[in-house]
């Protein structure tokens, strides 16, 4: 499922994987978890994939070469968002 940011980030996302019991575990890890940044960082590689999530660091990288870790988180949290949107509209639920 393609999905695009309001900052103009475009991947593709899996719905299989979304539905993925693995990143079910990843997301009650990381609300469960004060700190939960490593079980956050750990559901975005899963959902995007190493080549997604270079992308996205590429895509809000600043002009000193940095990855904001808040425009990391909101993109992530964007994308989780849009992912629940379509597939309510498409007929797919999520766990």
């Amino acid at each position: 499922m393609k999905i695009k940011t309001k900052s103009g980030f475009v991947c593709d996302v899996s719905v299989e994987r979304a539905q993925d019991w693995r990143f079910t575990k990843l997301l009650a890890k990381w609300s469960k978890d004060e700190s939960g940044f490593v079980a956050m960082a750990d559901a975005l590689n899963y959902l995007l994939g190493d080549d997604g999530e270079s992308a996205l660091m590429e895509h809000v990288k600043d002009e000193k070469g940095n990855v904001p870790a808040a425009s990391m988180i909101s993109e992530f949290l964007e994308i989780m968002n849009l992912l629940g949107d379509k597939g309510k509209k498409s007929g797919h639920s999520q766990a």
